[in-house]
């Protein structure tokens, strides 16, 4: 942390010597609000902004960053001006206009807010991503509008296209979903969907601070850190206990465990990993099925796509391929 802010004052230097340095200024800004001084990332956002406004994700993180802030007026501003800025490019993105909706629904403008987040569905066709943005978007438009019901309903959607995405859902997406939830008085079902987030991402300090600014927007900042701690805890229990078991000896009960975890968090790497181990090493004792091996094959797929750089996936790829040269069992 002394390392971060020591180069964010680096960069605040340069922001006064070097006032040309845009991409620099891009990643003060990011650095700045990760270290939770959001007034100075907006500053420096704006001046970005000002100096090249025609840059479509530089409006969009202008918009991230004021939103945040809760200075809705410029985060609408700057959304509209990304919408106009990529409504023909094949970069505009999604969270863009659910921004846009949002901050609009902020300044009591719900008519105009609705428009935009019924839009995701029309810019976006075919896209189960923005279908359930927009559901998403809907729900906490209604909530802020009033209208408990009609924000209920868009939640249901929303549920309804995540079932469709399954394993392709991403972990902002679930933050979206219980940001819906707890918008509309369903604390829950928010709680638990964040809960859900840190149990597949638990080693992300990134996904961990964002569960935490949840849990404080909110005001369950107290049951939050219970449940960040009773995760952490139990994963590690987890994986004690695995390693118990490789050290008995007992492959098949090590398998068992990590499989029954993984269908609880199908995201986490470290579950994942231990569940490839423990296939691979099973199979090493008692040979190969096709079953197996293709059971196997999934699981290295799925973990290359959570994490390509995870420190075992190499080592784990090539056992399997030996297994491949041996012959299989009926």
């Amino acid at each position: 942390m002394r390392c971060k802010r020591f180069e964010a004052k680096g960069g605040l230097a340069q922001y006064d010597s070097d006032p040309n340095f845009l991409p620099g200024f891009d990643w003060l800004a990011k650095t700045l609000e990760k270290l939770g001084f959001s007034d100075k990332a907006q500053e420096i956002a704006e001046y970005v902004v000002k100096t090249a406004p025609n840059a479509m994700h530089r409006q969009k993180n202008l918009g991230d960053i004021a939103h945040k802030n809760e200075d809705y007026e410029m985060a609408t501003k700057s959304y509209k001006n990304a919408v106009k800025i990529g409504k023909f490019s094949i970069f505009k993105d999604i969270s863009t206009y659910s921004g846009l909706a949002k901050s609009l629904s902020k300044t009591d403008v719900p008519t105009a807010a609705l428009s935009v987040a019924r839009d995701i569905r029309k810019v976006f066709r075919n896209d189960t991503h923005a279908n359930f943005e927009s559901y998403t978007t809907e729900s906490i438009v209604y909530s802020d509008a009033g209208h408990e019901a009609d924000a209920i309903k868009s939640i249901g959607m929303a549920t309804n296209e995540l079932t469709l995405l399954g394993a392709d859902i991403s972990s902002r997406e679930i933050f979206d979903l219980a940001e819906a939830n707890f918008v509309a008085g369903n604390n829950e079902e928010g709680l638990r969907l964040v809960t859900e987030n840190i149990a597949n991402f638990c080693d992300d300090t990134e996904i961990i601070h964002t569960a935490e600014s949840i849990f404080k927007q909110f005001d369950v900042e107290k049951e939050g850190a219970i449940i960040i701690s009773d995760v952490k805890q139990e994963i590690a229990d987890l994986n004690n206990q695995g390693t118990s078991f490789f050290n008995d000896g007992n492959i098949e009960k090590a398998l068992d465990l990590f499989r029954s975890s993984v269908e609880k968090m199908p995201q986490n790497k470290t579950m994942n990993g231990n569940y490839a181990q423990s296939l691979i090493l099973f199979m090493q004792k008692n040979g190969t099925t096709e079953k197996q091996l293709y059971e196997c094959k999934q699981i290295l797929i799925r973990l290359n796509k959570i994490d390509p750089y995870y420190k075992k996936y190499k080592s784990l790829l090539k056992l399997y391929q030996q297994l491949l040269t041996q012959p299989v069992s009926q």
